[in-house]
């Protein structure tokens, strides 16, 4: 029933004997989790297939689930094509084993390395590692070759924590050189098969059953954030420049000069009504009809001539503006010219910092800050406990996982009974027992019963 208390009871046997060893019990909802259980990994799979062959394996749980002849001439075949051959058994006879890798992590470790500042590592210099509001620390002295290691941390996660060396001799001039922490590559994905072209659709039972769970928890509304456009550089920021219409304009953006070598280049070709002709700028239908007066070139709003438009960088422009009209007259007469050309360049804000500031950003030669990827607290699996009539709880369980116990430790003698209570979910229940004897036997058992 839901919400009912369920003793599982777990009894490992060899045979006919009960047996030591260590497992895991997990029980879930088969309606919010639905699994194809010939693509699961289990620790059959894992240890006895996955891990000895080489290549991609097609839904490795399929020849330990429920097998049969045809399943176990697959696993022949299987095993023939990729490479089930990397044993040899007089090295295993006569104790010869594989040399190790990848040795198992004993500890929390920071490491690294003290150096003055030429550069050279200092030897026996002393350090000290601390956390801040906290009472965790630690100390330890370099090596001949400068090398530090803090060695059986236990340092909380999301912690700041302090490595300084101004104790030792010569402390203003030392650095510490961190050893940065090992990660994995990010690469593609090395199993393209198993990828899910749409996980929505494939998930849907969990997603709904997540959507209904969490659906009594506030929302926040939708917040809009409105702000002013930022102000561009144009011709109307200068006095002289302000006369010009922007409706005879036409507007070349920076972004069209980015790829551009050289700014006077690409804006005889770009600047459209204009003709250029001998370290000059003309108004084309002007020019057409014989007039041989130039355009007035201007660098945010100061006048310069071609020459100087050629050190100009493309990458500071922000606009080029075009006038082939000057209704006004402004600009012509003052200048003796037909036409107006504005490079306007980019902006660059002015930030003030006060010294105090800077000397916060510059490190410290002798002490360094870091946040380590550190321990999370120890957190147990939540169980409800239903003490009272179900009626008389006014919140649905609509948990998914049921039960989730990673360390079972069996004995020989009697057997083991763990306790949960069921969730509001009606249907398959689904128990998965599994794990390693005291013999090093691997076994797996599914149990399934029904809520009603």
């Amino acid at each position: 029933k839901p919400r009912q208390k369920v003793k599982l009871t777990v009894t490992p046997k060899d045979a006919a004997a009960a047996i030591e060893g260590s497992y895991s019990v997990s029980v879930t909802d088969e309606q919010k989790v639905p699994v194809n259980e010939d693509n699961e990994t289990t620790i059959l799979s894992s240890l006895l297939l996955s891990s000895d062959l080489q290549g991609y394996i097609e839904k490795p749980n399929y020849y330990f689930n429920k097998t049969d002849d045809k399943k176990l001439a697959a696993l022949d075949e299987l095993l023939i094509t990729q490479g089930y051959r990397r044993f040899n058994y007089k090295d295993i006879l006569a104790d010869k084993f594989p040399q190790v890798a990848f040795m198992p992590e004993q500890d929390m470790r920071v490491t690294g390395t003290l150096r003055d500042r030429t550069g050279m590592p200092v030897r026996k210099g002393a350090l000290r590692l601390t956390v801040p509001g906290t009472t965790i620390s630690a100390e330890a002295i370099t090596s001949p070759s400068g090398v530090f290691a803090f060695t059986n941390l236990a340092l909380p996660d999301s912690t700041e924590a302090v490595i300084n060396a101004k104790y030792g001799t010569n402390a203003s001039n030392l650095m510490i050189m961190l050893d940065p922490a090992p990660l994995p590559l990010i690469a593609k994905n090395p199993h393209p098969q198993e990828e899910v072209v749409n996980i929505d659709s494939t998930m849907s039972a969990y997603l709904n059953n997540s959507k209904r769970q969490y659906s009594y928890l506030r929302t926040l509304k939708e917040v809009k954030i409105e702000g002013a456009k930022a102000k561009r550089p144009s011709h109307a920021d200068h006095p002289a420049l302000s006369g010009l219409s922007s409706i005879n304009s036409t507007v070349i953006e920076g972004d069209r000069l980015k790829d551009c070598n050289s700014v006077a280049l690409c804006l005889q070709t770009m600047a459209m009504g204009l003709t250029f002709f001998e370290n000059n700028f003309y108004v084309s239908r002007d020019y057409q009809a014989g007039s041989r007066v130039p355009v007035q070139i201007f660098l945010n709003g100061m006048p310069i001539d071609y020459f100087g438009l050629l050190s100009v960088q493309p990458s500071e422009v922000e606009s080029v503006e075009v006038f082939t009209k000057d209704d006004l007259g402004t600009v012509n007469r003052m200048y003796n010219t037909n036409g107006v050309l504005v490079v306007n360049t980019k902006k660059i804000e002015k930030t003030t910092i006060s010294l105090a500031d800077l000397k916060k950003m510059l490190p410290k030669d002798n002490m360094l800050k870091f946040t380590p990827k550190g321990f999370a607290k120890q957190r147990e699996f939540y169980m409800p406990k239903y003490v009272n009539p179900a009626n008389t709880y006014n919140f649905n369980d609509l948990r998914s996982t049921i039960y989730w116990n990673p360390k079972v430790m069996t004995t020989a003698g009697a057997p083991l009974t763990l306790e949960y209570y069921n969730a509001d979910g009606k249907g398959t229940y689904k128990a998965v027992i599994e794990g390693i004897d005291k013999d090093g036997n691997v076994s797996r058992f599914v149990y399934r019963y029904t809520v009603k």
